[in-house]
């Protein structure tokens, strides 16, 4: 399928560009359009980077999965097979994809409780969580450097618990994806 260009309007040695264009397209046009007898600048304010579309989307997905456990441990619970295997496709889309989009990416991997048990306990299950999540993610070709873990317990919960289904739903990992500008120098931990 051949690619469209965007439409283009030129005027007062500006060439203006609106709609949708691949990376790729938007960097040689900014690149070559100085060559354009009578141009003097590019504008793209108006041109939306497909690649960064698409990088959004995945993101968005990626943030929607809760991974459930079973009560009182970093086991995963029944039925989650089809959950885990969307997520390790779409993360490992969203890598293949952000070099293209000029993006670097982190993947924050948060593990939570139930209210049940103890603070200490349930700050080191959540922690074990998270760790096991990120592990699997790991055995599946997702790059540690790209991944962090860590534990929130009780302190986040998807839903108020009324019921032991509040509970279920709250004994997960969720996930926060950081799109980054790749030519930024990267933030130092402290």
């Amino acid at each position: 399928m051949a690619e469209s260009t965007p439409p283009l309007k030129f005027g007062g040695g500006v060439l203006s560009a609106t709609g949708v264009a691949r990376r790729q397209w938007i960097a040689d046009a900014q690149k070559f359009a100085r060559a354009i007898p009578g141009v003097t600048s590019f504008d793209d304010r108006d041109l939306i980077d497909e690649d960064l579309k698409e990088l959004e989307s995945l993101r968005r997905q990626i943030e929607q999965h809760a991974v459930r456990f079973v009560v009182g441990t970093a086991q995963i619970a029944p039925g989650q097979n089809e959950e885990l295997k969307a997520l390790i496709a779409q993360v490992q889309k969203l890598i293949a994809l952000a070099p293209a989009a000029g993006r670097a990416l982190k993947i924050e991997i948060i593990g939570h409780t139930d209210t049940e048990g103890d603070e200490s306990s349930n700050q080191r299950l959540s922690e074990d969580r998270a760790s096991r999540i990120l592990a699997m993610l790991a055995a599946r070709g997702v790059g540690k450097d790209l991944l962090s873990a860590r534990g929130v317990a009780s302190t986040q919960p998807a839903r108020p618990e009324t019921s032991d289904a509040d509970k279920e739903i709250n004994r997960r990992v969720s996930f926060k994806v950081s799109l980054l500008d790749a030519r930024q120098p990267k933030e130092s931990s402290q």
